[in-house]
């Protein structure tokens, strides 16, 4: 019954609300009545019509001091339950509460035998709301004295825009544009109201939501639900109330600035002989601007009205050439009635001008008529436009001559082709080259840079973290430049795009690919040189005009700018909007630079967050239900604290004297100027400390790095390959026996070192022939492959890859021992590119592909095994233990008398653990066990033991008994993370890497599994090929912590090695060894 009257109290509400978006009245009347009531449910207020009510319960009406009227009903509303009561359908049929349930109802509810019960009343309760007219209240004024808002519209509005993304974000999913459009414009009504905006109400809700009925129209009933969930969310949350409060001091703080400017007033009739001149529209930000030639007061100047089509609301803002009038607006010199009519006529002159630009360039009196259509169902004209309009119809219909067509426009983006040079440095073959970071790491990479780089290099840096550094934002500030200044720097930079936009079908295209990553060099370098030039506020507030108009963007037609072949396809709209700034924007820097501390000083940084205050006047204390409230007016806004403690008694406090506040509660009092100064420093210094601390908490210990052992000896126990005192090896040998691209060495390197890396290289690099049984034109992987030794890095360096260069890098004694591991990254990162045909930085072990099929294969026995049979053991041990603790519970549902059930599994745990885990438990042994049961049954309770319990506890030890002993062959359990990649995860804890997840990572364990692979398959050692091998090991925490492959997991991963470099061979990739090799004494 309960739960019939609440679907059908549900269902009341659902048609309540979707009138509500059939009709605007009723819509404008709800959002008041939510307006007054902030303890209301969007789904309760659907129950009331009056919007001019106070709604509270009946313990609610006498909290706030009055009595529900004798007789009277109040009417019926569901809420959600503050904790859920779960009910579950019993085998009769009957609806109980689930804590009621036996074991036995439980279990079935879990295997789905018995149902949970879905009815509404075990989530919702029905409470009774009464009017203030039902209470000893009618008559009475409730409503509270609020002065008018120094915010306007457009300030709410851009508040709510905020708090939206930061509400909304919270959510676990995707709230649709419509549902966010929606809410925010009913939700700055609601705002507007609640903050007494100096506006007309009715046409405050039609400015709200003039912008949502296409998005209106789309919404399903879930949809429109939603809306007035975040709008009610929105308006209640303390974010939207904290950042009210920051715009009502920025504000505040303005005015007062302006006040001291002694500004005269302005009414609309100082703006006379309004003509448009020019129209603009930003198809990204949805912005109308239009541009009049007008007089004010007398005086000739250029008006521009800006209408905004924000993400989810519109505003305007107004401002002529000459004494700025949107200063004025700002400062209160317009009264609010004196805007409201300059707007009426700007928005006149504006609907005029676009209907009348669409009259005339019909091409026909069939155009014409689709817009005479059009015209007489538009909405939200005014008469007086409506009449120009209609007469510039009545005209185009006598006179129809001449039609206009729009301008279309097309972006390019070819940026020109750049020729590339190869670098001059070179010891044999081929020139290595490389990017030569460190020329332009400071200053920025620039297109000149980009000659000498390959196209994975410039795929890599063609960033604008490289092209435009970031900049010493502090720096420049301490060097004199503004913060706002400063601050602009940031916004154009941050809007840069962070790399060129490469779509869909060019990915695969090199060439066309290159193309774009040089053009957008050469943008964003262009682009920094330009906007590192500004050096004031006047030269942020000319930007556009001077240095992006008619430079990166060129007006192609009254409405659309295009962008010029200079931005190489891109400038985005966001850059475009981040550049266009005008006073107001350059007002909400302030606002954004207080809240991100930018450029705050160390003392700055102290002292945020506090303030200082005199106790004047201006100050007064009040009472709101019990609660003493202490109130600040400042200019029209009031200013609300709550004193705690000490500062509650009002009549403790000194006229005249200071007060501090730190995020807005009170934390001294009773001081002079010069104590509350001080006040604030030794708290600031405090926090500062506090703050300091729990940063120095979090820290984690710094990780070392971790190095192999240098070899002290290096030993070749192998055949020799005619390497001697007498026969020296040489870079032509280098090129003729490998194939290698190209060899250099590091000029710190003398003539000794450089003849004993090449004498230990080449033994080296046959040594890994033989181990792979290749052929050694293979070991340069198709000719791809370089070598380097000390020629790039530090003399102290490790032995490196380089994927961008394709070269092995090792250093004169600390890269003897890694060769296998860097020869087998270079396997991994060319053998990719020959597969996938790009010439982008790609790993063989990080692609989806299964070609070749061994490696995955290899990528899976690196990180996964199947379970062992203790493992298997012990997961079996875990779940029959949990199973026999329900065989405890059972015991004591079915004999809970005088607790025997309990008692007596106490007492025989042992007997009944050893018969769950006997491997062959007889039905003699079971019987007998029930026997004795049911005889101490008998002589504890007096009664006997049913059929049914003994049978149901036969049950139960037969069930634990069988899982106790499944056969492992038939326990399922996931695969099991390697010791191989476990530890790597431990090595990444311990040790530091350039790159986040480095041990761990699979092309790190695929090199480091390679050179054991190497090591094992060679029946001689061979230190300078994979001497550390072996090496990457650990002892921590007392822990030995090996992060390479040992045991059975090596074989196995050793296997699929061998299935890898088999398939290579098949593919052609790798050839199989038929070379004899010559048999003499080893060095």
């Amino acid at each position: 019954m309960a739960d019939e009257k609440l679907r059908e109290m549900v269902k009341k509400a659902e048609n309540n609300i979707a009138v509500l978006f059939d009709s605007p009245e009723k819509m404008q009347q709800y959002l008041e009545l939510m307006n007054k009531n902030e303890q209301l449910t969007y789904y309760a207020a659907s129950m009331f019509e009056d919007s001019n009510t106070y709604i509270d319960t009946y313990n609610g009406w006498q909290e706030r001091g009055f009595q529900v009227k004798s007789g009277q009903h109040g009417t019926p509303v569901f809420q959600k339950r503050k904790q859920i009561k779960r009910k579950f359908i019993d085998e009769t049929g009957k609806i109980r509460d689930l804590a009621t349930a036996s074991f036995i109802e439980r279990q079935k509810i879990q295997n789905g035998d018995l149902k949970l019960s879905s009815d509404l009343s075990s989530y919702y309760i029905v409470e009774h709301l009464f009017t203030q007219e039902q209470t000893t209240a009618s008559g009475v004024s409730l409503d509270n004295d609020i002065p008018k808002s120094i915010l306007s519209f457009g300030h709410i509005q851009s508040v709510l825009e905020e708090s939206a993304d930061i509400v909304m974000d919270g959510d676990d999913f995707v709230v649709p544009n419509t549902v966010m459009e929606c809410a925010i414009a009913y939700s700055t009504y609601m705002l507007c109201l609640a903050e007494n905006v100096d506006y007309d109400k009715n046409e405050l809700y039609k400015l709200a939501v003039s912008n949502i009925t296409d998005s209106q129209a789309t919404l399903t009933l879930s949809e429109k639900k939603l809306v007035l969930n975040y709008a009610i969310k929105m308006v209640r949350s303390e974010c939207t109330k904290e950042l009210l409060e920051n715009r009502r001091q920025e504000v505040s703080e303005y005015i007062e600035n302006m006040k001291s400017q002694g500004q005269e007033k302005v009414v609309s009739n100082d703006i006379t002989d309004l003509r448009i001149i020019d129209r603009d529209f930003d198809n990204g930000t949805k912005e109308e601007t239009y541009t009049f030639e007008c007089n004010m007061k007398g005086e000739p100047t250029i008006l521009t009205y800006s209408v905004v089509n924000e993400k989810y609301g519109a505003s305007f803002s107004i401002h002529t050439d000459k004494n700025d009038i949107w200063d004025k607006i700002q400062n209160k010199k317009m009264e609010a009635g004196e805007i409201d009519k300059l707007v009426k006529r700007l928005s006149d002159e504006a609907a005029f001008y676009n209907w009348n630009k669409k009259i005339t360039e019909a091409l026909n009196t069939d155009e014409l008529l689709d817009i005479k259509y059009e015209f007489l169902e538009a909405e939200n004209l005014s008469k007086s436009a409506s009449q120009r309009i209609g007469d510039a119809l009545d005209n185009r219909e006598k006179e129809f001559a001449q039609s206009q067509t729009e301008k279309s426009f097309q972006f390019t983006d070819e940026p020109e082709s750049k020729k590339s040079t190869k670098n001059k440095i070179e010891d044999f073959g081929k020139k290595i080259g490389g990017a030569k970071k460190d020329l332009w790491k400071d200053r920025g990479l620039t297109s000149t840079d980009l000659i000498n780089m390959n196209f994975a290099e410039k795929n890599k840096y063609a960033t604008k973290n490289f092209v435009f550094p970031k900049p010493d934002y502090q720096k420049m500030v301490d060097e004199g430049m503004p913060v706002r200044v400063a601050f602009f720097i940031k916004t154009i930079r941050d809007a840069l795009p962070a790399k060129p936009t490469i779509d869909y079908f060019e990915k695969d295209n090199d060439e066309l690919i290159a193309k774009k990553l040089e053009g957008y060099v050469e943008f964003i370098s262009d682009f920094k040189d330009t906007l590192m030039k500004v050096k004031t506020e006047d030269d942020i507030l000319s930007f556009y005009k001077n240095e992006i108009k008619d430079v990166y963007v060129a007006q192609t037609s009254s409405y659309y700018v295009e962008p010029t072949e200079k931005c190489h396809g891109n400038l985005t709209n966001k850059l475009l909007k981040a550049c266009q700034i005008n006073r107001y924007t350059l007002l909400d820097y302030d606002r954004k630079i207080k809240k991100k501390q930018f450029c705050y000083s160390d003392h700055d940084k102290k002292v945020d967050g506090f303030e200082i205050i005199k106790f004047d006047d201006s100050c007064e204390f009040d009472n709101d239900r019990d609660r003493t409230i202490l109130k600040r007016q400042v200019g029209g806004s009031t200013y609300f604290y709550y004193p705690d403690n000490e500062f509650v008694d009002a009549s403790k406090w000194q006229k005249d004297t200071y007060y501090v506040l730190y995020k807005r509660t009170i934390v001294a009092n009773n001081l002079t100027k010069g104590q509350a100064e001080d006040v604030v420093e030794r708290m600031g210094d405090k926090v500062s400390a506090l703050k300091a601390e729990a940063k120095e908490g979090e820290k984690k210990a710094r990780k070392k790095k971790f190095v192999p052992e240098q070899l002290e000896h290096i030993e070749r126990t192998g055949p020799s390959n005619g390497i001697d005192e007498n026969h020296l090896a040489d870079g032509q040998m280098y090129l003729d026996t490998f194939g290698f691209a190209g060899g250099e060495f590091g000029n710190w390197m003398n003539e000794k070192d450089r003849q004993a890396s090449l004498n230990f290289g080449y033994d080296a690099f046959m040594d890994l022939a033989d181990a792979l049984e290749i052929e050694p034109e293979d070991i340069s992987l198709g000719g791809e492959l370089s070598i380097a030794f000390g020629s790039r890095g530090s003399a102290g360096a490790v032995a490196h890859y380089e994927p961008l260069r394709q070269v092995i890098n090792l250093t004169k004694m600390h890269g003897a021992g890694s060769l296998a591991h860097e020869w087998g990254h270079a396997l991994d990162n060319i053998l990719s590119k020959k597969v996938k045909g790009s010439g982008v930085d790609t790993w063989l072990t990080d692609t989806k592909s299964n070609f070749p099929s061994a490696m995955p294969e290899l990528v899976d026995a690196m990180l996964y095994r199947t379970a062992t049979d203790q493992e298997k053991i012990e997961r079996r041990e875990v779940f029959a233990d949990l199973h026999r603790g329900i065989l405890e519970t059972e015991f004591d549902t079915f004999m809970p008398e005088k607790d025997f059930g309990t008692n007596f599994y106490n007492e025989h745990l042992n007997e009944i653990t050893d018969l769950c885990k006997k491997s062959n438990l007889t039905d003699k042994e079971i019987n007998s066990f029930i026997i004795s049961l049911s005889e101490q049954y008998e002589q504890t309770t007096g009664k006997e033991l049913s059929e049914n319990i003994s049978g149901e506890i036969t049950k139960f030890l037969k069930d634990v008994h069988h899982r106790y002993n499944i056969p492992l062959d038939k326990i399922q359990m996931p695969l099991q993370k390697t010791e191989f990649y476990t530890n790597s995860v431990k090595m990444d804890s311990i040790y530091s890497k350039d790159s986040h997840g480095y041990w761990q990572s699979k092309k790190e364990m695929f090199a480091r599994a390679f050179a054991c692979y190497v090591k094992d398959k060679l029946d001689y050692k061979s230190d300078y090929l994979c001497g550390h091998a072996d090496t990457a090991v650990s002892l921590y925490e007392g822990e030995v912590i090996k992060a390479m492959p040992v045991g059975a997991e090596r074989q196995l991963i050793n296997e699929k090695f061998d299935k890898l470099i088999g398939q290579l061979k098949e593919m052609g990739l790798l050839h199989e060894q038929s070379r004899t090799q010559i048999k003499r004494k080893s060095r």
